[in-house]
């Protein structure tokens, strides 16, 4: 089994990408599954009082535990995200096997890498064009005149964005934190799937996360509804995304993130900085050993 056979086959915690881990779905598609919801069913409870989505930091990391419910597993993450330097990583551990992925946009590349599996093996680290890979989806992937370019923080967490009608639905409690719930119903045309989409951050006004008093962040999201296959046969399928320690990136303590380890060699990577040039006629060198 080749590492590209892994990565496609492995679920990535981003729900526009776990929706592909319930089938393999054909390019063309069908239309909203209006059982499962619509815009009109989304309704807030009466007399509510609107409390406006939270801004997201543009630089963040996280550590996020997905439960896939539909298949009876769970599957953790830890994100790395960095809009302004238009770049993004993340290490994923599923059925104990660790993957790690990162995200070029400067160079449009996808680089994955097997850290535990032995160096002998030269498929542990290898890459792909980040336009065409489907891990893409997890950070999101846009063309800024003709530029490949990672989505804003909040799109890159599908909350918000073009053609998401979300509609505040109040506050709850979730892992015994205070939180704005928010919900939509959202219909992703390339998966053909319908879904419902709840959203929970830290309760505006009356609770305070790690990183600061009143600073908002992600909790929880609760993704339910049912994607079609090529021949029309319905899959249903329901995650749960709660996130640990979301806070932003440190410059320099984190700026080793986004790099490949020292020594690894990655089959197909571009050269993006040229070998030094040396005098090609004499020179002499001492060396101390």
């Amino acid at each position: 089994m080749s590492s590209f056979t892994m990565w496609s086959t492995t679920p990535l915690v981003s729900f526009l990408v776990v929706v592909a881990m319930t089938t393999v779905l054909a390019a063309h598609t069908r239309t909203q599954d209006t059982t499962v919801c619509t815009d009109s069913t989304v309704v807030p409870p009466p007399n509510i009082q609107m409390v406006p989505r939270p801004n997201i930091t543009n630089t963040f990391k996280v550590h996020v535990e997905a439960v896939i419910v539909n298949k009876k597993k769970t599957v953790t993450v830890d994100e790395y995200f960095d809009q302004p330097n238009n770049r993004g990583y993340s290490e994923t551990t599923d059925f104990g096997i660790r993957f790690d992925l990162w995200y070029d946009y400067k160079t449009n590349e996808l680089i994955h890498f097997l850290p535990d599996v032995s160096a002998a093996w030269d498929q542990r680290c290898k890459v792909q064009p980040l336009g065409t890979a489907d891990e893409r989806l997890l950070f999101g992937y846009d063309k800024v005149k003709g530029h490949p370019q990672i989505y804003t923080a909040a799109a890159a967490l599908r909350f918000g964005g073009q053609g998401v009608n979300e509609k505040y639905m109040g506050t709850a409690v979730v892992q015994g934190i205070n939180v704005d719930w928010y919900r939509s119903c959202q219909y992703w045309q390339t998966r053909d799937a319908t879904m419902l989409v709840d959203w929970y951050f830290t309760a505006k006004g009356n609770w305070d996360s790690a990183i600061g008093p009143g600073v908002r962040i992600p909790v929880q999201a609760h993704v339910k509804g049912r994607a079609y296959n090529a021949s029309g046969v319905p899959h249903p399928f329901e995650h749960y995304y709660t996130f640990f320690d979301f806070q932003p990136l440190d410059a320099y303590q984190d700026a080793t993130k986004f790099e490949t380890p020292a020594g690894v060699q990655c089959i197909g990577r571009l050269l993006t900085k040229k070998f030094p040039k040396v005098p090609t006629d004499a020179f002499s060198l001492r060396v101390e050993t």
